[in-house]
């Protein structure tokens, strides 16, 4: 609450106008009345409440109108304030949430692109395993040779096309154990191809070659020469493979 400087009101007389607010309040016949402008007395930007007093007890010929008025920069600062630091939070938001977006899309492309590098070098890869399965079989078959892979941990073993064809088997007559392979051999062969086989499953490097019989599908031995080497060992030395 501020009182106005003497020196300026006291002694001076108030606009009698139509447009001055204290003429509005009495023209309006409201016991209070609320005014925002340029204040006629002094010329400041205020905002002025008219409040009219007519004391029944007390009699009087007038109303007494009594005035409040503050500056309407002193009004408004806080809310002024209040309002820049709002907008100051909510710019500094959008640009935290702007930069959060980015960084996740960015982070979403690089996802994306590290996901289909790695489908491409999987694709890759699967295409030349295919290509080399292909010149695998191709340079094995070519030849008229029959090919098999013996897992010596696991008794279990491949054994191609070819090879079984060459014995007159179909492709689902011919099983996938080593021991297919081993009841088949002639019974006077056996034990001379198990021994050239022995050295090289210690650990002996090289390959081998022996001839031996074996047991067609039509139920007659067929003279057969096998070529073998090991292509996997353990830490001891010993054939896997």
């Amino acid at each position: 609450f501020r009182v106005p400087d003497p020196q300026k009101v006291v002694g001076t007389a108030v606009p009698a106008g139509p447009d001055t607010f204290f003429a509005r309040h009495l023209q309006s016949g409201e016991p209070s009345s609320v005014f925002v402008g340029e204040v006629a007395a002094t010329g400041e930007a205020r905002m002025s409440f008219f409040q009219t007093i007519r004391p029944t007890s007390v009699p009087m010929d007038k109303p007494l109108v009594l005035v409040v008025s503050r500056e309407l920069a002193a009004l408004y600062t806080p809310w002024r304030t209040q309002a820049l630091t709002n907008i100051g939070w909510y710019l500094l938001l959008v640009l935290v949430t702007t930069i959060g977006l980015s960084l996740y899309q960015r982070r979403r492309r690089q996802d994306a692109l590290a996901v289909q590098q790695q489908q491409t070098r999987r694709q890759q890869a699967d295409q030349d395993l295919r290509d080399s399965e292909a010149r695998w079989k191709f340079a094995i078959e070519g030849v008229g040779d029959g090919l098999w892979d013996w897992n010596i941990q696991t008794g279990e073993a491949f054994y191609s096309p070819r090879f079984k064809a060459m014995l007159g088997y179909a492709e689902e007559e011919f099983g996938t154990t080593a021991a297919e392979w081993e009841q088949r051999v002639h019974p006077d062969d056996k034990p001379r191809v198990l021994a050239a086989l022995r050295p090289y499953l210690r650990g002996r490097a090289g390959s081998v070659r022996t001839e031996f019989r074996m047991l067609n599908k039509d139920g007659h031995w067929q003279w057969t020469q096998g070529r073998g080497m090991v292509v996997s060992r353990d830490a001891m030395g010993r054939a896997l493979r």
